[in-house]
């Protein structure tokens, strides 16, 4: 399994479930484990989670290696650049870093 075939899966899977709260998505794994970071500026819905939840089932499917998964959602307003991206990451939102 190659990081780019994640990421692939990944940026399929997460079509439209992104939410404007969302500024990186991060992603870091073992041989049996995969964890993904949602670094958010405020706090989701239920229904934003849920659709975060639903595209990671979507990815785990491709990857039946994995047999526990965990997503952790951080709420921190640091500079985009600063976050810890961990083995990857697929998503980053667009910051203007001048101020």
């Amino acid at each position: 399994m190659k990081k780019q075939e994640i990421i692939l899966s990944m940026q399929m899977a997460f079509l439209g479930a992104i939410c404007n709260k969302v500024r990186l998505i991060a992603f870091d794994m073992t041989e049996e484990f995969f964890a993904l970071y949602v670094y958010i500026d405020s706090p989701l819905t239920d229904d934003e989670y849920e659709a975060i939840d639903s595209a990671l089932t979507d990815v785990l499917t491709d990857f039946p290696n994995f047999l526990y998964e965990k997503i952790y959602v951080i709420e921190n307003n640091d500079n985009i650049l600063s976050l810890n991206i961990y083995k990857g990451c697929f998503f980053m939102r667009f910051e203007n870093q001048s101020d």
